[in-house]
């Protein structure tokens, strides 16, 4: 870790969308923002280009047997999935209570300029970083408005999938569009198919466990218990649809075709 940290470069270039232009990003390698059990994470900024004075974070994949590439496809297929959930939920929550909508962050990919340079995410720096809940249980057990919305998310992802993922490692801060979450993680019954932060249907057992119904859980979502019984994949099969009171021709709740 020490020498993989040792060879970090300070100064990045980031094209920018058209191609056509560069922002140059200066990382505060020599200080550790954040870091969890996959990746570390590094406080930037845009010092020359469009998009100068952009306040950001780089985020590198700690040294790993498993490739760049799967690691980045893993991370991307949550990010899509928890993005369609997402979309469903901000469609189908019409609480006057929540200001705005939750938006899911989607990190930009970039390569450290040189023949040997490293492969990093780029995302926006949140300011007000809050932690929610995590994959193996925890659940932040604050009483304010967003934390009881986002552990409802998480909730409502088993429920909108019909028993089939759950949301959580839910973490981000507020803006003025809405709440922006980053770097999520999938529990499915399906153990290590979003990757090795997805636990499988242990998982998922174990969040329930010390879930608390927020005041913007429905008392009609689905819960592990409401599902014994029921064989799905090795261990349970996906359950009928479950529908909310107002019908199931009702737009709010139809969720994407696939997740």
């Amino acid at each position: 870790m020490a020498s993989f940290l040792q060879g970090l470069k300070d100064t990045l270039l980031m094209k920018t969308s058209d191609k056509k232009q560069f922002n140059e990003i200066k990382v505060e390698t020599d200080i550790i923002y954040a870091q969890g059990t996959f990746k570390v994470v590094f406080r930037a900024q845009c010092i020359e280009g469009p998009n100068k004075g952009f306040h950001c974070v780089v985020k590198y994949f700690k040294p790993s047997p498993i490739s760049f590439g799967d690691q980045l496809k893993n991370e991307l297929r949550v990010v899509e999935a928890a993005k369609k959930i997402v979309q469903v939920w901000n469609q189908s929550m019409h609480f006057k209570e929540l200001p705005h909508r939750v938006i899911v962050v989607t990190p930009q990919v970039m390569v450290e300029d040189g023949d040997q340079g490293l492969p990093c995410l780029l995302e926006p720096l949140i300011r007000g970083y809050r932690k929610h809940n995590n994959n193996g249980g925890w659940a932040s057990s604050s009483h304010d408005l967003w934390n009881a919305a986002l552990q409802a998310l998480s909730h409502f992802s088993f429920h909108a999938s019909h028993g089939k993922v759950v949301l959580c490692d839910i973490q981000g801060g507020a803006i003025a569009e809405g709440y922006l979450i980053t770097d999520p993680a999938l529990l499915s019954t399906n153990e290590g198919k979003y990757g090795p932060t997805d636990l499988g249907w242990e998982g998922i057992e174990k969040f329930f466990k010390k879930h608390r119904c927020t005041r913007f859980c429905k008392p009609h979502w689905l819960t592990p218990a409401k599902l014994q019984g029921v064989n799905v994949g090795p261990r349970w099969k996906q359950p009928a649809p479950v529908m909310a009171a107002r019908g199931k021709d009702d737009p709010r709740w139809k969720r994407p075709a696939s997740w």
